[in-house]
């Protein structure tokens, strides 16, 4: 499945969608080993995601998406992009276990001329994220939006849309939506700047303002003085966020302005 979010290619696939004899034979070297046939799934249907996104935008070529010192995918030159894949699950109504229900990757990319970083993120939007997660990851003022969401019933569940859809930042009133966009946005930041910045960070140094969203709807968000010092001072940064069947996803952009 695919669309366009402005200049932003965004492709996600279902682990029913993949075929090994898309994957590069380099790209194979880079999960030559695992032991878990989930994780090769996960690796291979993010590579296809991300040739799809390519493709979208004018770029057909076979070569191979390599990966950087940080684990990051290796783009075309003049391109930016990121990957990301989750599980999902079932419930049994009578047992309530869950069991692997299925793989889903995405992944976006956009011509640097246009958007000059990129990050992605996708979560089972039944997840729910723990007081004890959430006081780790969250500032005191992500924590304070977070809390004053409602309550998520047991019995809440979500649909989604047949295709990815930008997801109103004023539709997540639930604490459980609200943790999980938070998480989202941070996971989403850190594949878009640690490239650029070629350090990893933690989640204290940058900070989602829900209630500063850009012209476009979306979050905006600021950075720490350290990673402004390494040359990202975050001012043009916002984060988008979407829906995709039974997942949500958050998209972290910084547009070129023309």
């Amino acid at each position: 499945m695919h669309t366009f979010i402005g200049p932003i290619s965004l492709s996600v696939l279902s682990q029913s969608e993949f075929d090994p004899a898309l994957l590069h034979d380099e790209e194979r070297k880079l999960v030559h080993g695992a032991r878990s046939p989930s994780r090769i799934a996960e690796f291979g249907l993010g590579r296809v995601a991300a040739r799809m996104s390519l493709a979208s935008l004018g770029f057909t070529g076979t070569s191979p998406i390599g990966r950087g010192a940080l684990g990051e995918p290796l783009w075309p030159e003049g391109i930016n992009g990121s990957i990301t894949h989750t599980k999902t699950h079932r419930s049994n109504s009578k047992t309530a276990a869950t069991s692997l229900d299925g793989i889903f990757a995405a992944a976006v990319t956009a011509r640097l001329s246009e958007v000059s970083a990129l990050g992605i993120d996708i979560e089972e939007r039944s997840r729910v994220i723990s007081s004890a997660v959430l006081e780790r990851i969250c500032t005191t003022r992500e924590l304070s939006w977070v809390q004053s969401g409602t309550h998520t019933p047991d019995t809440a569940t979500h649909s989604g849309c047949p295709s990815p859809t930008t997801l109103s930042i004023g539709s997540l009133t639930t604490q459980a939506d609200r943790g999980l966009a938070i998480l989202l946005c941070k996971e989403a930041l850190f594949k878009a700047i640690s490239p650029l910045i070629k350090i990893s960070f933690g989640f204290q140094e940058a900070e989602v303002h829900a209630e500063a969203r850009d012209s476009t709807g979306g979050f905006k968000i600021v950075l720490s003085d350290r990673i402004k010092e390494l040359g990202q001072d975050g001012s043009g940064l916002i984060c988008s966020m979407f829906e995709f069947r039974s997942l949500i996803g958050g998209l972290v952009s910084n547009p070129v302005l023309k």
